[in-house]
């Protein structure tokens, strides 16, 4: 499929379209997903068995004085061990060249279900997806050196993907968009520990922002003022002048953090759900 090789969709189709061709797409991941957590376990099995045989082999070496029925055995299962290792590291990453982003099946797909009720049979829905690593080299969008307070050098790298823009028509006749972007963060420590050893640790933060915007039909509906500068007290909501209409906005803004690798950062359907209500919550009647 040319979607799971380039990682990039976009088009416009009817909804029953879209949830058929994400449904295949979502069959897809999963199966990904198990076979990765999968390998993902042998790879540390057999490193962790790989780095105990390597010190067990040197440890009786030294105890039986380099006997060499010892070092064959030992170097034997050494090398057994290391070559299961870099198979399952190979595959490990064959697979991960394939993984598609979880919000495609974990948000966007169960929101249009939840929302087929409201979008007309005929109506057709655009869609750019990127289902890529976000912290892929051409998503970096800055790197600097921080000041290092105690550490010898401290380096930041964001990166930055709209990783879903949808245009929803719906069946008063407005139009519901969607934006999701992913932005991580790493941060690479470099520092000595107290035997002057040179030591470096990665952490990282992944920052989504998650905006819904609603764009009534100016004949029926308008956004009532009022309800926006309310609800700007506790949210971030904006009401622009577009041409032939408005359309309110509403962002949140999502963080969290890992120290092993790039957050995998998927939001409820529901909560995207929740922003879609409160922006219909300031529709009035037109006139």
């Amino acid at each position: 499929m040319e979607a799971v090789t380039s990682k990039r969709v976009s088009g416009k189709k009817k909804l029953q379209q879209w949830i058929e061709f994400l449904k295949t797409l979502a069959r897809f991941d999963e199966q990904v997903d198990a076979r990765l957590k999968q390998i993902k376990s042998r790879v540390h099995t057999f490193g962790t068995a790989t780095f105990v045989a390597l010190c067990v082999t040197i440890f009786l070496t030294f105890a039986t004085e380099g006997n060499r029925t010892v070092l064959w055995i030992g170097g034997t299962l050494l090398v057994i061990f290391f070559g299961i290792f870099i198979t399952f590291w190979n595959k490990s990453n064959s697979l991960q060249e394939i993984n598609l982003d979880n919000s495609i099946r974990e948000t966007l797909l169960p929101l249009l279900e939840i929302l087929s009720e409201d979008i007309p049979p005929k109506g057709k829905i655009s869609l750019v997806l990127n289902m890529g690593d976000p912290a892929a080299e051409e998503n970096r969008i800055s790197e600097k050196e921080l000041p290092p307070g105690s550490n010898r050098c401290l380096i930041e790298r964001i990166y930055r993907v709209q990783t879903i823009h949808a245009a929803i028509p719906l069946t008063n006749g407005s139009q519901l968009i969607l934006d999701l972007v992913k932005q991580p963060a790493s941060y690479d420590r470099y520092y000595s520990n107290r035997r002057g050893k040179s030591k470096h640790k990665q952490k990282w933060k992944m920052l989504t922002l998650v905006t819904a915007g609603l764009a009534p039909n100016a004949d029926d509906f308008a956004v009532d003022a009022a309800e926006v500068d309310r609800l700007s007290e506790s949210e971030k909501v904006k009401l622009k002048q577009i041409c032939g209409g408005q359309l309110c906005c509403l962002t949140r803004k999502f963080k969290s953090k890992s120290a092993v690798g790039v957050p995998e950062e998927t939001l409820s359907p529901d909560l995207v759900l929740d922003m879609c209500m409160k922006l219909c919550a300031m529709l009035n009647p037109a006139g």
